[in-house]
């Protein structure tokens, strides 16, 4: 808003964005921002499965494993910035 004080004074002289897009925005940003930090988080033990001494086998079977996990994590946290 503009003047700042008209946020938590309505009656004062100024001019606020519309409602919807105060809610709207931050809740999007922030499921974009959580679904990426989840997807870093679960990414990053892979780089560690590659330096185990296991056959590439087994290390592929942890990563296919592991890629479930980023499924369940990801889905759930883009879906609300995505549905609006």
């Amino acid at each position: 808003c503009s003047p700042i004080k008209k946020n938590w004074r309505p009656k004062v002289e100024g001019t606020c964005w519309d409602p919807r897009v105060k809610v709207f925005l931050p809740r999007s940003v922030t499921a974009v921002y959580s679904g990426i930090v989840d997807l870093v988080l679960a990414f990053l033990p892979w780089k560690i499965i590659w330096c185990l001494p296991f056959r590439k086998r087994d290390k592929f079977g942890l990563v296919a494993l592991m890629s479930l996990g980023v499924l369940y994590i990801s889905l759930p946290s883009f879906l609300p910035a995505v549905s609006g």
